[in-house]
């Protein structure tokens, strides 16, 4: 029963490739003081970027404006080809420039008239769970046979892992072995992974704990 509050609404996204700044009318509906969902449905120029953000495990800024110019309502509604600007649009149909300011969090562009302006990141979520940023002395819970992966934040950083049951030991054994006798390259490193039934998903993507 939470509050749409974008039915007409100003939903500015950008190209993480190109630059290009796309602005659509999404529905937005509040879940929280902080929370607001935005559907932008599949073949949508803010669900491309999105996807894009997503797949280098990327959030995705974004940000949603309210009582806006009648011109950037307009806008937003239209359907432009890909990579052409809605702003530029919004510009031919005022006739003049719609002055912007540039989000302190996002560095999006938003009218500098907007009555309301959400400004943040549409999250990447794995199996329905944010990302989650662990500090000193907290632990999370990964299920058996879950795809997870972890970043250090800073050199000073450790992490302890505990297996229940313990069936990881001989394989943290044989790398430790490896690194021991110098051949943790990245072949032999594969070949006790597979050895041990692990399979390494390769880097992990920036956000993903």
């Amino acid at each position: 029963k939470a509050r749409f509050i974008g039915a007409a609404d100003c939903v500015m996204t950008q190209d993480p490739d190109s630059g290009w700044f796309n602005l659509g009318a999404y529905r937005s509906q509040v879940y929280d003081g902080k929370t607001v969902g935005c559907q932008i449905t599949e073949g949508k120029h803010g669900r491309i970027h999105r996807d894009k953000y997503f797949e280098r495990g990327e959030n995705c800024p974004i940000v949603v404006t309210l009582g806006n110019d009648p011109s950037f309502t307009v806008a937003a509604a239209e359907n432009l080809r890909f990579n052409q600007s809605e702003l530029e649009y919004c510009r031919f149909l005022r006739g003049s420039p719609l002055e912007v300011i540039y989000g302190p969090i996002t560095g999006l562009p938003f009218p500098s008239t907007a009555e309301v302006v959400l400004e943040g990141e549409i999250t990447f979520t794995v199996k329905g769970q944010a990302p989650r940023v662990l500090k000193a002395g907290e632990f999370v819970y990964i299920p058996r046979g879950m795809p997870h992966g972890f970043r250090v934040g800073s050199v000073q950083s450790r992490k302890l892992n505990l297996y229940v049951p313990g069936a990881m030991t001989s394989y943290f054994d044989q790398l430790s072995a490896a690194l021991q006798r110098g051949e943790a390259d990245e072949v032999a490193l594969a070949a006790i992974a597979e050895k041990n039934s692990v399979e390494i998903l390769g880097p992990v993507p920036e956000g993903y704990i």
